[in-house]
């Protein structure tokens, strides 16, 4: 039973971890606002900004998944 476990936690964090590392690389290669568009902006009113909102939301989310993964590997490896 213990062992079936470890095998599903593997199976679900690796491709998540897989996805997530690549997806938080294609969001800062791509999604990231260009100095022109942040330039204009007032810092205290950056997060309004359509351009920066949205490479803020994917980027947290991609991280969010890369770190859920690596604790669902370390709690396979722990079991």
């Amino acid at each position: 039973m213990l062992m079936n476990l470890k095998i599903l936690l593997l199976l679900l964090a690796g491709p998540a971890f897989l996805i997530g590392a690549g997806g938080y690389l294609f969001v800062r290669l791509r999604f990231r606002p260009d100095d022109q568009e942040t330039e204009e902006i007032y810092y205290e009113f950056e997060e309004r900004h359509p351009v920066f909102r949205r490479y803020a939301f994917w980027s947290r989310f991609t991280l969010g998944l890369v770190i859920l993964s690596m604790l669902l590997l370390f709690l396979a490896i722990a079991l």
